[in-house]
């Protein structure tokens, strides 16, 4: 077994997995899951928990040498400055379970770490990783807003067309980036460099809102927060061989119908809450559906690959012109209940105090 280290703000490759095969935890009489909180911990503090799930948990934490940082840098005051200092440097840490070493998180470390690194705004890129046999975790950037799926059902009336399409958007931007290395309206052919991915698993529930995006606007009224795609646990690297280019045009072919199926989802919910509409409004709105049934039903895997990707981008990048045309012409304010929980600071001072306060002792 090979160890190697890098502390610094990259992400962080800590050994190989072992070459025999591996052995559940709880036959060798210990959790990996603590175990791998115990690395952590060694350089990081825990703020609080932020969710579990069937796969793992979540917690959002801060790096010690970057606690270390702000307070120095504030010469050792702990006023509004530095704990303004200390929320700007929050990531988001995940762990596996145990019972879900060999799975999503694994996944999601290699493709972070060896793949998907260059940053973007379109989906999520790794801050650290760590990967030795059953212990492991990955930091991430952490960002306010939380899901698409929570957002919506907690706030309903907040679905509306603009926001709906606003959303589209955002979505279709991401796969014509992930799918095709694309970031110009004008681009219809991928970039021979783009790596070849698929993400698997673009529901609602892992496309997060990022509220940092709406800073510096008027009462975050003229406009409606990014949405960037999160969670790689089942995400796929291709290489190059002709079985290869297969599995990929096909699951890009799912990547793109899963963009319908989000969009019935919104649909759905801001059916519900949609007020008499005018005629232009209801054209919007069967606009969009015609949208939601194309993409639900996008297939263009038996053809020749470049003619399918072509036929794919054209369809992409028509909708993200018309989504934004939309998005502008149907804008409405997000409530001023959504609004103000996009807008709430999930950590305290007291929070942070708590948790850092072990600076003091050391400064």
């Amino acid at each position: 077994m090979s160890l190697s280290i890098q502390l610094s703000p990259l992400p962080i490759q800590i050994c190989s997995p072992p070459a025999t095969p591996s052995v559940p935890p709880a036959v060798l009489g210990f959790s990996a899951l603590e175990a791998s909180k115990d690395s952590f911990r060694i350089q990081h503090y825990i703020i609080k928990p932020l969710g579990s799930g069937d796969n793992g948990e979540t917690y959002a934490a801060i790096r010690k040498s970057d606690a270390d940082s702000c307070l120095a840098e504030n010469q050792g005051r702990h006023d509004a400055t530095y704990y303004a200092a200390l929320r700007r440097k929050v990531v988001v840490v995940k762990f596996a379970k145990d019972d879900n070493l060999e799975g999503d998180l694994t996944n999601e470390i290699t493709m972070l770490r060896d793949v998907l690194t260059t940053p973007n705004p379109y989906f999520t890129t790794a801050i650290e990783t760590f990967l030795c046999g059953p212990m492991q975790w990955l930091t991430l950037p952490y960002h306010r807003g939380g899901n698409v799926q929570s957002f919506l059902l907690d706030y309903p009336e907040d679905a509306t067309l603009g926001f709906r399409w606003h959303a589209g958007a955002c979505l279709a931007r991401a796969m014509l980036y992930l799918l095709y290395g694309i970031t110009d309206t004008a681009e219809f052919e991928p970039r021979p460099n783009a790596p070849r991915v698929t993400h698997s698993d673009l529901w609602s529930v892992n496309l997060v809102l990022d509220a940092a995006s709406m800073e510096g606007t008027s009462a975050a009224s003229d406009r409606y927060p990014d949405i960037i795609v999160a969670d790689w646990g089942r995400g796929k690297h291709y290489g190059n061989t002709t079985q290869d280019q297969a599995a990929h045009q096909e699951a890009q072919t799912w990547d793109i119908q899963t963009l319908g199926h989000n969009l019935s989802f919104m649909n759905g919910i801001g059916g519900w809450f949609a007020p008499i509409a005018s005629p232009q409004v209801q054209e919007s709105e069967c606009q969009l559906t015609v949208w939601q049934d194309r993409f639900q039903s996008f297939h263009a895997t038996n053809c020749n690959p470049e003619v399918a990707a072509w036929s794919a981008i054209v369809v992409l990048q028509q909708f993200v012109t018309e989504a934004d045309e939309h998005s502008r012409v149907h804008f409405q304010p997000l409530s001023q209940s959504a609004k103000s929980a996009l807008r709430k600071e999930s950590f305290t001072d007291e929070l942070l105090e708590a948790t850092v306060g072990e600076n003091v002792n050391r400064l």
